[in-house]
This record gives C-alpha cells, structure tokens and sequence, in this order.
C-alpha cells in the first residue's frame, strides 16, 4: 500500500489545527482562570458551579438578611430597655405620693405631670422604627402602632425572618 503525500499532508495538517485548538482552550483558562468557561466544556461542572454559584448568592442573601434582623433585634431590646427605665420612675413617683403623707395636691398635679410626660415617653418608644419600619406593630409596619393616647392599633403577628432553607427565626 503506498502512502501518498498528499495524506500525509492531510494528517500533520490535521495535527498542527487540534494542537492550535488545544492550545487556544488552554490558553482561554489559563486567562479566565475557569477550567469550564462554557457549559459545553463539561456539563457536569457547570452543573455544579451553577449549583454553588446559587447557594452562594442565597447564603449572602441569608446573612443580609440575619444582620437586618440582629439591627432590628438589638434596637428592639434598646427600646425596651428604655421603656423598663420610664416605667420604673413612673413607678417611684406614683410610690412616693403613696407613701409620703406629706404629699399635697401642687405636689401630685407635679407628679401628674411628670407621669403624664413619662407617658408621652413611652408612646414615643412604642412607635419606634428602623428604617421605615415600626418595631412594635406585629405585621403592620408601615403605619405607628400606638396613637397619642396608648391604644395599640398594630397587630400580634410575629415577623419571621429566613435564616437558611427552610429554617425561620
């Protein structure tokens, strides 16, 4: 059998095209740094990487949104803080006008006033918000949940907050 010229032409032309092909892959990877650059490269690992790529923007999403409910959480316990500090000098007053007998009327329209202040204070914490949302109002968060005179206008639903699939706080 003789081998023509031709055909071996043919072959190491052939040769010389898969090599430059080979090498222009290579090259591409080694630019990109991505093994799989296409998903016809390997449909198994783009598969995954979409995959991971996709857990990984839900997990970033999950912290987000657990470091808005920490900020929510820790002004929460703030506020309350606060109101327990108000309720605990309305209380002082109130127990001082019972136990001193020298209390007068000027001296409790005083303590009325300052009660009637404290009060004040402590709708105003009631109607707290972060950002644009109202702590205390359950799911009503768009408008205050206590009026002027304390009468709760909010709700008793518990805001629950993705921490992971499936799983809520």
């Amino acid at each position: 059998m003789r081998v023509a010229d031709r055909m071996i032409y043919d072959q190491v032309n052939n040769t010389i095209q898969k090599n430059r092909s080979d090498m222009a892959e290579l090259q591409n990877q080694a630019a990109t740094l991505k093994k799989v650059t296409k998903p016809s490269d390997d449909p198994l690992a783009a598969t995954r990487v979409l995959g991971v790529r996709t857990e990984s923007q839900a997990n970033a999403q999950f912290l987000k949104t657990a470091q808005q409910a920490k900020s929510m959480l820790d002004y929460s316990d703030q506020s309350l803080f606060e109101l327990s500090d108000v309720l605990m000098r309305a209380k002082e007053l109130v127990l001082s006008q019972v136990n001193d007998g020298s209390g007068n009327s000027k001296s409790r329209r005083l303590v009325s006033a300052e009660v009637d202040q404290l009060f004040q204070q402590a709708v105003q914490i009631g109607n707290r918000k972060l950002g644009d949302r109202f702590l205390f109002g359950g799911y009503q968060t768009t408008r205050s949940p206590f009026d002027f005179k304390g009468n709760y206008q909010g709700d008793d639903g518990e805001i629950r907050i993705p921490v992971n699939k499936d799983a809520y706080v």
